[in-house]
């Protein structure tokens, strides 16, 4: 009898214990900044789609740590997929267009006040994700508007502006509509199509690159490279990469403008590991040679990547639908006291990056033994999209972070169609 009691005693505590203890696959029960074959538990869980199901109520938002200037800043947004309006009822995605707008302004003023400039891009895939351009015809005439409230720099082509919508007449492709509405020739020359043309000509949809010069004398020559896309609508013809970067206007631009930039930067609607991206910079070093700083903004992935190509140019990626809001800086030549580590990164460059905060190229790992010096330092930040981290980007407070100064927002702008 007192062994059937112990029994039964053991057995009803073994119970309650079991119904204690968190489910599997979940951060309560693996640990914040942990993860397991099925799910996440860490900030990149976001971009990669992989995040246990209570992330959100466990595990605390990462500390953005304030941005740092140097020679060359650069903002960009990436694979928006008209995601513009943040989400109210995902408070870490919760940042619109109009709060990214105020970000940008009050960057440009701290860095305006250390002599520094700020240059901001848009790596194309405006459209497909929502009602916001879904209930466009074309796709893309609800969502142009907005996004010319954003003082972007310059923009680039993706791929999601380039299918063919409707019952295949051009007139639905998105491309076409963002030409016939006024956007393309908004930005004065500043939407680039490197390698995207008018159907059965070398004539550019937009121009092939545009050079930028800062307020305070920052100089940059930028392109706009889509990678070889075969499925596109027939509006437009896309050239091959391959072919581009022999081609005469290519090699000019980096004789002529290219040889007085501070930095080269490309924008790059391709994967931050595509092999094109490598296709792109030895054809600037074969002009420019190895130390000249190139950038590359790279997306369609929709993931937060990083990735050194030599000792002067990286690769970046960052997310998608106004989950990242992507910041990279560097300068334009070498520290004085630099001395790269001599170390293989194959392996550590596989590894899932770290989120926003990570504050040089080191964070993926140690530089190859290619370009072990010089080299230059890349700080890059994958920004959370909601109000709380732009503002801590800005080392301000999250009340500070305004409606934009236009006063328009999605909503209201949607409601005038």
């Amino acid at each position: 009898m007192l062994l059937q009691g112990s029994l039964l005693l053991w057995l009803q505590g073994s119970a309650a214990a079991a119904a204690s203890a968190p489910p599997p696959h979940t951060c309560a029960a693996l640990g914040c900044g942990n993860h397991d074959s099925v799910c996440y538990c860490a900030p990149t869980c976001y971009s990669y789609g992989d995040c246990c199901s209570d992330y959100q109520s466990v595990c605390p938002a990462a500390q953005q740590q304030p941005l740092q200037f140097s020679d060359i800043n650069l903002v960009v947004t990436t694979d928006m997929h008209s995601w513009l309006d943040g989400r109210p009822h995902q408070p870490h995605l919760n940042a619109s267009i109009a709060d990214l707008e105020t970000m940008v302004g009050a960057l440009r003023t701290a860095a305006g006040g250390a002599g520094k400039d700020i240059f901001v891009f848009d790596n194309g895939d405006i459209n497909d994700g929502t009602g916001l351009s879904a209930s466009a015809g074309n796709h893309v005439d609800y969502l142009s508007p907005l996004l010319r409230t954003v003082s972007y720099d310059a923009l680039n082509c993706g791929n999601h502006e380039l299918y063919q919508r409707g019952d295949g007449h051009n007139d639905l492709c998105p491309i076409t509509g963002l030409q016939q509405n006024g956007y393309v020739a908004a930005w004065n020359g500043r939407y680039l199509t490197s390698n995207i043309v008018q159907p059965n000509t070398t004539d550019p949809v937009g121009e092939r690159f545009t050079t930028l010069t800062g307020p305070h004398g920052t100089k940059l020559l930028v392109f706009g490279f889509l990678y070889n896309m075969e499925d596109h609508c027939p509006a437009v013809d896309v050239l091959k990469v391959e072919d581009v970067v022999r081609s005469a206007w290519f090699l000019a631009a980096l004789t002529g403008p290219g040889k007085t930039a501070d930095a080269i930067v490309v924008l790059a609607h391709m994967d931050a590991e595509d092999p094109l991206v490598t296709v792109i910079n030895n054809a600037i070093r074969a002009v420019l040679g190895a130390t000249k700083p190139v950038s590359f903004l790279t997306g369609h992935s929709h993931m937060r990547k990083f990735k050194r190509l030599d000792g002067f140019a990286s690769s970046f990626e960052a997310g998608c639908k106004m989950d990242t809001v992507g910041y990279i800086s560097f300068p334009k030549t070498p520290p004085s006291s630099a001395a790269a580590p001599a170390a293989d990164t194959a392996a550590a460059q596989k590894k899932r990056l770290p989120d926003s905060n990570s504050d040089s190229d080191a964070s993926p790992g140690p530089i190859s033994k290619a370009f072990a010096a010089p080299e230059i330092p890349f700080k890059y930040y994958n920004i959370d999209g909601n109000t709380a981290s732009l503002a801590k980007a800005l080392n301000s407070s999250r009340s500070r972070l305004a409606p934009s100064a236009q006063g328009i927002t999605v909503r209201n702008l949607a409601d005038r169609f």
